[in-house]
């Protein structure tokens, strides 16, 4: 970047006058240093559009995205389902999530699934049963499901 003091101007103004140059001349030269600063104000305006256009983009991409990732952790943990290979993440509005007493949980892509595990483990009882809210597309208790 380019900047021009005040005491630049001043000491260059004197050298012109000195040499003996016009005071057309001096005229140009200070025309000049005003289309630099011009110039330059338009740098950084654009500078600031750019940077104000960033922070817009940040926002509308980022921000939205960090609510769906807490909320779809389980997607993340496990992206297929155990049984069937579906993809849990493209059919997020049918997965379940069944968390049983002894600590482990098993992903899974849909109802028939989950009634697979449970007769696959009838010896483990489920602790907590999550489906996923069609609209909202969060896991809830399935005992609330409506």
């Amino acid at each position: 970047m380019i900047f021009v003091t005040l005491e630049w101007a001043t000491e260059r103004t004197s050298q012109l006058n000195t040499k003996g140059c016009s005071t057309a001349t001096v005229s140009e030269e200070a025309v000049g240093l005003e289309r630099v600063d011009t110039f330059m104000s338009a740098v950084r305006r654009k500078d600031m559009k750019i940077c104000f256009l960033a922070a817009v983009l940040i926002v509308i991409f980022l921000v939205p995205g960090m609510g769906n990732s807490q909320t779809r952790e389980d997607i993340h943990l496990q992206k297929e389902c155990k049984y069937c290979g579906m993809d849990r993440e493209k059919f997020d509005f049918s997965r379940m999530m069944i968390d049983y007493d002894e600590g482990t949980s098993v992903a899974v892509c849909s109802i028939h699934c989950a009634a697979v595990d449970l007769a696959n483990n009838i010896d483990k009882t489920p602790k907590a049963i999550k489906v996923s809210d069609f609209s909202a597309k969060d896991l809830i208790d399935a005992e609330s499901a409506t």
